[in-house]
């Protein structure tokens, strides 16, 4: 949806004024004194001059004199004070903006990550929050400031039409031309910013690799570095061609703003000389005019450049509204979750990605059952994590439905269904914070410590940890502390399991989480799995080693998005199908290495 300015500012100002009232009344006695500053240095020239020219009273120029420094040194100190008290307010709101903006994109169906319209969407929308003098912070300024212009306008033409009221039209047609010109460029402007949006991501990832630590040792022992840089000055180059073509066009507006000026000028003088020379004005009268032409000319232009700016950033704007209310969802359509225990059932679910024809997921049919120990395993690419991404609504259905003890999961307010997860996933993260917060992951004042130290020990790492200088303490990565460590590939799936494990949640999601253990701790975790069963909650497994499903109650083999044989570890044995010949591979690759 496209909105006009009016609907923008208006837009802008109501959520300004939820967020910081007070920002509005600084900025009225802002306005009010800003306003009254150009006029000190048009009128007590004129006054200085004409006493200087005429009587030459001293007591008269030192009392004009004194009025005049001490009123410009009121109104700059109260305006610079006042400034310093608007400019963190008007950062502080931006920030408002910005955390709504990072909000919703942690809100967006998460399939649709994958999707490169929808991520030009986001970066779109991020630039109208990027800066001070951008976006939603710059046009909160320029109302203001337009505002303040527009007061100090009416003033400078009640002054102004003293003159020649042909000079006062050529002053605002030459303007007008200028402010035309100009608001083509910044359309242009819009035009190849939407269009360069693409580069710009790619600029910023291909940037990122380059400065983020974590890849350096595959850019050196692929030595890849050449290549990455060629690529970033590539897309650099690119970004550099479409601004020189943007420069030319400033360029003639510029030119065309010199011409415009000189003629401005040069009618002025000659007007204000002969009237000077007639004695139809005095030497006063002649600076303050020409003070008077010279500010009254600026202001149009200050004007007319907002407008400018608000036009243009109301692109801008549009673009965050529409990223933002595009995914806003009514809260009056959730439904509390149900008691405990749960049952989730799949019927006939499908799936595949935004923009592509290739099915994922086909058909899927099956219950998930509380206090049932359920594995997930196939090839790769054969559906397994996806399935799981669709039970914890990471994804959305293609086709078919998933539900909850009966109930469609989409009735339910999806951070409250999040709650009812734990999971370990195979590309988990670890945060450069603490491993206490690594754990926890909510404030201080809310962490149990206590579980946190008890499910370190179930996952082995209390050794590990008890040998650090600050123990839990410890931070991670050096982001943030220059004395983070940085664990083993094991020992951070460990932080991520404890992480899983202390969240407690009703289903239980592990995801290949035993990759990066030996053999001795994946049997000790499998251990430690099975005497944690629970009647009210549900263990899901995904897994390439069949050897650690022999624990589970029931499995499921998936190929190509379908679940093509189910049941407990003997059955499926006792089947001589697929799982069979997948578990015989495993087992024949074991023995190999045993004779060898």
């Amino acid at each position: 949806m496209k909105y006009n300015s009016l609907q923008n500012i208006w837009y802008l100002l109501k959520k300004g004024w939820k967020y910081d009232k007070s920002l509005y009344g600084l900025n009225i006695i802002y306005i009010i004194f800003n306003s009254i500053l150009p006029f000190i240095s048009i009128i007590f020239p004129k006054f200085i001059l004409d006493e200087l020219t005429g009587s030459r009273n001293i007591k008269s120029l030192i009392i004009i004199l004194f009025l005049f420094v001490s009123s410009l040194l009121m109104l700059n100190f109260i305006t610079t004070f006042l400034q310093s008290k608007i400019d963190p307010k008007f950062t502080m709101l931006r920030f408002k903006f910005v955390r709504n903006h990072s909000e919703v994109c942690m809100s967006i169906n998460f399939e649709k990550t994958e999707d490169t319209n929808v991520l030009n969407q986001v970066n779109m929308a991020s630039r109208s929050v990027s800066g001070n003098y951008v976006g939603i912070e710059g046009m909160y300024r320029n109302i203001f400031s337009f505002i303040n212009d527009i007061i100090t306008f009416v003033g400078l033409l009640s002054l102004a039409l003293y003159l020649n009221y042909i000079i006062m039209f050529y002053l605002l047609i030459s303007s007008l031309v200028i402010y035309y010109i100009n608001l083509k460029i910044k359309k242009n402007e819009y035009d190849n910013d939407k269009n360069l949006t693409e580069t710009d991501r790619k600029i910023t990832y291909v940037s990122n690799l380059l400065n983020d630590v974590t890849y350096g040792k595959e850019i050196r022992l692929f030595g890849i570095l050449q290549w990455i840089s060629t690529k970033y000055t590539t897309l650099v180059n690119e970004r550099i061609f479409y601004s020189k073509i943007l420069n030319k066009k400033y360029l003639f507006a510029n030119l065309l703003n010199i011409f415009f000026l000189l003629i401005r000028e040069g009618i002025v003088y000659i007007y204000l000389i002969i009237r000077f020379i007639t004695n139809m004005i005095t030497i006063g009268d002649f600076t303050m005019y020409f003070n008077v032409v010279n500010q009254f000319t600026g202001q149009i232009r200050k004007i007319l450049d907002n407008c400018i700016y608000i036009q243009s950033q109301n692109m801008y704007i549009n673009d965050y509204r529409n990223f933002v209310e595009s995914v806003t969802e009514e809260q009056s359509k959730y439904i509390e979750l149900p008691a405990m225990p749960y049952t989730i059932n799949f019927q006939n679910v499908s799936f595949k990605y935004p923009n592509s024809d290739k099915i994922i997921i086909k058909n899927f049919s099956y219950s998930f059952e509380c206090g049932k120990r359920i594995a997930l395993v196939g090839y790769n690419g054969a559906g397994k994590t996806t399935s799981i991404k669709l039970l914890t609504r990471l994804y959305e259905p293609t086709e078919g439905d998933i539900y909850l003890n009966g109930i469609n999961i989409k009735n339910f307010d999806k951070k409250k269904y999040f709650n009812l997860f734990s999971t370990l996933f195979q590309d988990y993260k670890i945060f450069s914070l603490n491993i206490n917060e690594n754990i926890a992951l909510c404030e201080n004042t809310e962490t149990d410590y206590k579980s946190i130290e008890k499910n370190i020990d179930k996952v082995g790492l209390s050794d590990k940890i008890s040998s650090l200088p600050k123990h839990a303490e410890t931070s991670l990565f050096k982001d943030l502390d220059y004395e983070g460590i940085e664990l083993s590939g094991g020992e951070s799936q460990r932080v991520a399991l404890a992480r899983a494990l202390y969240k407690n949640g009703n289903v239980f999601i592990m995801d290949e989480p035993t990759a990066s253990m030996d053999p001795l701790a994946e049997n000790q975790f499998y251990q430690l799995l099975n005497s944690m069963t629970d009647m009210n909650r549900t263990y899901i497994f995904i897994s390439h080693r069949l050897a650690s499903t022999r624990f589970c109650d029931h499995i499921l083999m998936l190929q190509n998005g379908e679940v093509i044989e189910q049941g407990n570890h003997e059955e499926l044995i006792e089947k001589h199908g697929a799982y069979y010949e997948l578990f015989e591979m495993q087992a024949e690759n074991y023995r190999d290495s045993n004779v060898a």
